[in-house]
């Protein structure tokens, strides 16, 4: 009997750690005052447990974390259907509001950004980084797919 297709294209934890390294930015999902989502691209970098981003402390996103900390990061790469590859990471967010903790993170996902060949504005993250906050998604529950694994078999 032949394994679901779901089984086929589920990536392994190494797949999904090299998959979320070599991408940087994702779908941030959280849930706002009126139980609706609410979703906004950010930058990230996984960690061995979490992943990690910063945001701007007053934003829609953070407002909504203070409330309930529920949120999902979607990574995907899409540019043809048998190629679609992404991530879906549930869990819930630690926000941080300590400077030297923010500043590293911002100098982290700058590099990071570079080396990926995105093109960076110029900032003065030591005057930004009061106003933003740190959040750390827990990665309690992760889904992958990858279509490549199907072979054009659907």
């Amino acid at each position: 009997m032949m394994a679901p297709a779901r089984d086929t294209l589920r990536m392994t934890g190494e797949e999904v750690a090299a998959f979320l390294d070599e991408l940087t930015i994702g779908a941030l999902g959280t849930v706002d005052a009126h139980g609706f989502p609410h979703q906004a691209n950010i930058s990230y970098i996984a960690e061995p447990e979490r992943i990690a981003m910063t945001s701007f402390a007053k934003s829609q996103k953070v407002r909504n974390l203070e409330r309930d900390p529920r949120a999902s990061l979607l990574v995907e790469r899409t540019e043809a259907y048998h190629e679609y590859q992404g991530a879906l990471i549930r869990g819930r967010i630690e926000i941080s509001r300590d400077l030297p903790t923010i500043l590293a993170l911002s100098y982290e996902l700058e590099a990071r950004a570079v080396a990926a060949g995105r093109a960076v504005p110029p900032v003065d993250h030591e005057r930004v980084a009061p106003k933003r906050v740190a959040l750390f998604l827990s990665t309690d529950r992760v889904a992958s797919w990858d279509h490549r694994k199907l072979d054009g078999r659907y």
